[in-house]
């Protein structure tokens, strides 16, 4: 579904580096969980060796959903469009952009604002094209997720590292993976922390 909408209208509004499209499309049901694998591979913590403990984000669905790579997206284009977040997650009633990030509590203030930037930034992109606006605007629930995936910190935090801990504690004690604020574009922002799961169909 989103395969046909990107490869059918999106690359008319940003042209495409390539005469052919490889996008590729998932579909989920049940629960399954996402990963990023290019930053996996060049991460220095080295967390988890084996493929299958690199998941960053768990879901539960009842129903199927269509799952994108936005990197993908992105780079087909040929113009710069800035950075993008991870993924897309979209299905009849409900779209969502999904950024996923792997940090010790020292650095997750900077990497919220980073991923707020990029979540915000794909979506400028995504309604400048007519089509995937409107395909948008005909979902029932929109939501913009932060999924964070604690990490050790391997040394010690200076005193700037101290302040934006500081800050992080503050907001861990009012967490909630059911919390949710005002996010761009009428979408919703979400935070959710591994390994706590995100439910689709609660959205």
């Amino acid at each position: 579904m989103l395969k046909e909408l990107f490869e059918s209208s999106f690359y008319h509004t940003f042209k495409q580096q390539e005469n052919q499209l490889f996008l590729t499309e998932f579909t989920h049901s049940g629960e399954f969980s996402l990963k990023d694998s290019l930053a996996c591979n060049d991460c220095i913590v080295k967390c988890a060796e084996e493929d299958e403990n690199r998941e960053q984000l768990r879901i539960k669905t009842r129903n199927v959903v269509y799952v994108m790579k936005l990197d993908q997206v992105f780079e087909l284009s040929k113009e710069d469009l800035g950075e993008n977040c991870d993924f897309i997650i979209d299905d009849s009633k409900g779209i969502a952009l999904i950024e996923m990030t792997c940090s010790n509590s020292d650095y997750i203030v900077g990497k919220r604002i980073k991923a707020r930037g990029q979540l915000y930034n794909t979506l400028c992109v995504l309604f400048t094209n007519p089509d995937f606006r409107a395909h948008i605007e005909r979902r029932h629930t929109k939501f913009v997720v932060l999924s964070w995936k604690n990490t050790e910190s391997r040394h010690d935090a200076d005193s700037i590292e101290d302040t934006m801990g500081y800050f992080t504690a503050m907001t861990d004690e009012v967490y909630s993976p059911e919390n949710v604020s005002k996010f761009e574009f009428d979408f919703l922002y979400k935070e959710i922390r591994y390994p706590d799961i995100l439910n689709w169909d609660t959205l």
